[in-house]
């Protein structure tokens, strides 16, 4: 998954085996496939972090977020954290 200055995401997945593989974005399907496929994902709420799972046929979900860290505001990355 990469996120895009636009607000977009690309999708890409590969799972060898199965058949069908569903891309799904806050609970909401977003992109249907086979087994290796790539999508653009628009139109998203927006939200400090977006979250979609891969769901392939016969197999466990992969769940994916961004990891994007927007610090607009942020005067010193070391008031991140520790």
């Amino acid at each position: 998954m990469t996120a895009n200055d636009d607000g977009s995401y690309r999708i890409v997945w590969q799972v060898p085996g199965v058949r069908k593989a569903t891309v799904m974005a806050g609970g909401n399907v977003v992109a249907r496939g086979g087994s290796r496929g790539e999508v653009p994902v628009r139109g998203l709420r927006v939200a400090d972090r977006q979250w979609f799972d891969v769901v392939p046929e016969r197999v466990r979900s992969l769940h994916l977020a961004d990891r994007l860290l927007r610090l607009d505001g942020a005067v010193n990355f070391r008031d991140a954290g520790g």
